[in-house]
């Protein structure tokens, strides 16, 4: 018999992997990215591993992510066990060429896609493959209300950036108070 505190396994709900919920901004941007089974994705900053979490629980994807924490990509892979979680810089991915179907920024975006952030994240990208970056509609107010320097560019900045980087169909969707910006690597050869 199967008592109210355990789950069908048989497990205690004390004993089931705790899975971090998403926030806002890692929300907005699953619903506007185009994930399809089997793609290889990389979020560039998985604190807590909710995005790849959530993406693995509807998906059969390879996901992969990028922490600046050792204990933090511990956690994240005894949760998601068959992923690959590797501590590294924004600016200096591991990863070979063209290695990612899509590629996620939804948290530290000033960082994440500075000059060398979108560079490195054109070069995981495979041609044809997509970027999607959650940002705030108001970063300098919330830079203001959070009283730091304020990083993270807006969102006409940002898009500028991709376009220099040969990035095609840029877009920016509303959700709530933050935005999606996607946007897909130019092909090789295009039709």
């Amino acid at each position: 018999m199967i008592i109210k505190e355990q789950a069908a396994s048989g497990r205690q709900d004390w004993e089931l992997p705790f899975h971090p919920r998403l926030k806002a901004g890692e929300k907005s941007a699953i619903r506007w990215a185009a994930v399809e089974d089997y793609d290889r994705v990389l979020d560039m900053d998985c604190s807590g591993g909710a995005l790849l979490i959530s993406l693995k629980d509807s998906l059969r994807i390879r996901a992969c992510g990028m922490t600046r924490e050792r204990g933090e990509a511990d956690e994240i892979m005894e949760i998601i066990d068959d992923s690959d979680i590797i501590m590294a810089s924004p600016r200096d991915i591991p990863f070979r060429t063209g290695s990612f179907d899509e590629v996620f920024v939804t948290r530290n975006v000033g960082e994440n896609m500075s000059e060398q952030g979108v560079s490195e994240a054109a070069r995981v990208l495979r041609p044809g493959g997509q970027l999607i970056i959650s940002c705030g509609l108001f970063p300098r107010l919330a830079a203001f209300l959070r009283g730091d320097a304020g990083q993270e560019p807006d969102r006409h900045t940002l898009m500028r950036r991709l376009q220099e980087h040969d990035f095609k169909h840029i877009s920016f969707r509303r959700s709530g108070l933050r935005g999606v910006i996607t946007a897909w690597k130019k092909e090789i050869i295009e039709n």
